[in-house]
């Protein structure tokens, strides 16, 4: 839990709270933008997301007042925007696979997709440093200009808060200026040679809302829809239940059947069958989100703040 003070009181709030009064404001500046109501809304998810975690966000999505049509991974959401998933071309192979490289504020992802001719796009493999960023960045680019300044004029400025400040600034737009204007080109087997996204003109801030966007759209019958899947590089329990009715056999020679459905917005289903009975049972894991109807009820009303 969370614990604010609001208005001389301190108050705890869920994760899926505080996500909840984001949405919300992202909601009204949407409204207010496009002069009618909002209800169906695509959200974006780091890729690495756990089947908790999306859940968590849908339920914040459900306490925002949105109905959330698909959670989509960043990484597919950029791949979209800047049109990868278009790759109608014959003379494409049937698959390319393209690396997608996120450095934010404060993480810093990798992702692998694999994308089809049809523009279905699959997550094959994700990692990253959830503790390092563009601020890591930043301050290392500061720590060197406060370094060379005290080498070079004799002062030290690092205990100079105006100083740091106005530094801190022409370090992040030296940054934005460097990214704008270098292309990156990868040229190996299993990754696609053609990293250059400067062939659109899309602010690299907005590319994954931009995606999102655009799946929206064709949610909405303007187009085509794109798939997703995904991996996280740690196993994490789920949950589990009992299959009954198991008859005595030698040891290999009764056959259960076990299938793991996960649709678009990364909730996973699992049903296990005995083939010899016919005997089934199935389980959504879709509650590991640990937010009830209930609770959900309860948290409309406490945020309404």
């Amino acid at each position: 839990m969370i614990v604010l003070e609001h208005m001389g009181a301190n108050k705890e709030f869920s994760p899926e709270e505080i996500s909840c009064m984001i949405l919300k404001n992202l909601k009204a500046a949407a409204e207010a933008y496009l002069g009618t109501t909002v209800k169906d809304a695509v959200i974006t998810v780091p890729a690495y997301f756990s089947d908790k975690q999306r859940q968590a966000t849908k339920d914040a999505g459900t306490l925002a007042g949105l109905n959330v049509m698909r959670l989509i991974n960043e990484p597919t959401a950029a791949a979209i925007a800047y049109g990868l998933d278009k790759l109608g071309d014959p003379n494409h192979p049937q698959q390319k696979n393209v690396f997608v490289f996120d450095l934010g504020g404060g993480t810093f992802d990798v992702s692998l997709l694999t994308i089809s001719r049809e523009g279905t796009i699959s997550v094959k493999a994700v990692g990253g440093d959830t503790h390092l960023g563009g601020e890591d960045f930043d301050k290392a680019m500061v720590d060197h200009c406060v370094k060379e300044f005290k080498k070079k004029q004799k002062k030290d400025v690092s205990n100079n808060a105006r100083a740091l400040g106005r530094l801190k600034v022409a370090c992040e737009k030296a940054k934005r200026d460097l990214s704008s204007t270098t292309e990156t080109s990868i040229d190996i087997d299993c990754l696609y040679d053609g990293a250059d996204f400067s062939m659109k003109s899309i602010n690299v801030d907005e590319a994954v809302a931009y995606g999102a966007a655009v799946l929206a759209a064709n949610l909405s019958g303007n187009g085509n829809k794109a798939g997703e899947c995904g991996e996280t590089k740690d196993n994490i329990f789920l949950d589990e239940f009992t299959l009954h009715g198991v008859p005595p056999a030698p040891a290999g020679k009764e056959g259960m059947k076990v299938c793991f459905s996960i649709n678009a917005s990364g909730i996973l289903d699992v049903s296990a069958e005995l083939l010899s009975t016919g005997n089934k049972r199935s389980i959504v894991i879709a509650g590991s989100g640990n937010v009830s109807k209930d609770d959900i009820e309860k948290m409309l009303k406490k945020v309404e703040l």
